[in-house]
């Protein structure tokens, strides 16, 4: 007979081995151009492996990416390595998440809970089989964060591991820039002298823009703008997409939701096109373009428990605030703020996706372990749950032969 821990560990350890084996089974069969601008992204690798140069802003669409993940990706002997390369992403967010849980919560159960929820977000799923440096960049700024709350008295060592970390998180994608904003706001509440901490501070700044810092340097000197994107460069290009008005309608309309419309809620709703992207494939990154998707929508109101117990645990870590675990509180919030600034900037459907929040996947998790302490749903109850979610995200995530 089973003992209750190993019964869990069972339950666990199954559903991530069989993640796991759908996303190699899926590296072999989803297509290499489908993702967020896939052609894109390749023609950057393509132009790193021929060029041995890293572009400018104005050569391409992607190219004003920072150069990370373009360097790596060149290195590799094909594609499909490439997107190998995600599904390792993909076990090390898996792997910093149990180990970030278990620190917290001290249980084995529970971080291997914690862990389950994170790992069948359906967006990681589909992320981390895209070519693109977005998934990449997540992973980077997940490991810089659960370094930073394990290490979050900084020693020298620990000051220059973070810097580091931090360097090739900005390297990767600008979504950085609020972590590094979080963590100066985290440790400058540690103190009630907080000046003090302003040296070991800006040693770390110095360590991350000296590491991280060249192709923003680079921008500023060619554009007078370090963080240039192609819409600031018009005369280059201009957006194809419909212009959609970010009003209050579109940022509160909860319509989406009512008429279960997955695939086209991102259109007219932030709140269900983001939803939808997050707990389900809205974008048809990985699921085929279709009307409406039965197993979709049951794996999308399954998702609502998971929800329910993160907005819990979330306004709960607000209103404590203790100092152990706020700067998940900080980091969300300043990250949903940058998410929300950057569609009322670029007012279409295409920026309506929660692969832009992917970095929050792990204070997500946690929020849902606090939310559900707080009620005290027995283990049993949430593990045979997530079993039943895990295999339903596995249903609706699993790539046909028949599919494209």
């Amino acid at each position: 007979m089973f003992s209750k821990v190993n019964r869990y560990v069972f339950i666990g350890g199954f559903i991530l081995a069989s993640l796991l084996i759908m996303q190699v089974h899926n590296v072999f069969f989803h297509p290499v151009e489908r993702g967020f601008d896939a052609t894109g992204h390749i023609a950057y690798v393509t132009y790193v492996q021929r060029l041995h140069a890293i572009p400018t802003a104005a050569e391409d669409w992607e190219f004003y990416q920072p150069p990370l993940y373009y360097l790596l990706a060149s290195l590799m002997p094909n594609l499909t390595f490439l997107k190998f390369f995600g599904v390792l992403a993909y076990i090390i967010i898996m792997t910093a998440a149990y180990l970030l849980y278990k620190h917290y919560f001290k249980s084995l159960e529970t971080a291997l809970l914690g862990t389950l929820v994170v790992a069948t977000f359906p967006v990681l799923l589909y992320m981390s089989l895209s070519i693109g440096n977005e998934f990449f960049s997540a992973t980077l700024i997940t490991v810089s964060l659960v370094y930073y709350l394990l290490h979050r008295k900084l020693t020298d060592t620990s000051t220059i591991i973070l810097g580091i970390l931090l360097a090739a998180s900005l390297a990767a994608k600008a979504t950085s820039l609020v972590l590094i904003a979080a963590i100066g706001i985290d440790q400058l509440l540690l103190s009630k002298t907080w000046h003090k901490k302003l040296i070991p501070l800006s040693v770390l700044m110095i360590i991350t823009i000296g590491l991280g810092g060249g192709y923003y340097i680079r921008n500023f000197m060619i554009y007078q703008n370090p963080l240039i994107t192609p819409d600031k460069l018009p005369e280059l290009f201009f957006f194809k997409q419909q212009v959609v008005e970010r009003n209050f309608h579109f940022f509160t309309t909860l319509q989406g939701f009512l008429k279960l419309d997955l695939f086209q809620s991102h259109h007219y709703s932030f709140l269900s096109g983001t939803y939808f992207s997050w707990f389900y494939d809205a974008h048809n990154v990985i699921v085929p373009v279709q009307e409406f998707s039965k197993a979709g929508a049951l794996l999308v109101l399954l998702s609502i428990p998971i929800f329910l117990f993160i907005l819990i645990g979330f306004v709960l870590t607000l209103k404590t605030f203790k100092e152990k675990d706020r700067i998940f509180g900080i980091y969300t919030i300043m990250l949903l703020g940058s998410y929300v600034t950057y569609n009322i900037h670029l007012p279409y459907y295409s920026t309506v996706k929660g692969s832009f929040i992917m970095s929050m996947a792990i204070p997500l998790g946690y929020f849902f372990l606090k939310g559900w302490e707080k009620y005290r749903v027995r283990r049993s109850y949430m593990y045979s749950y997530l079993f039943l979610y895990g295999l339903l995200v596995i249903k609706n995530m699993w790539i046909l032969d028949a599919w494209y």
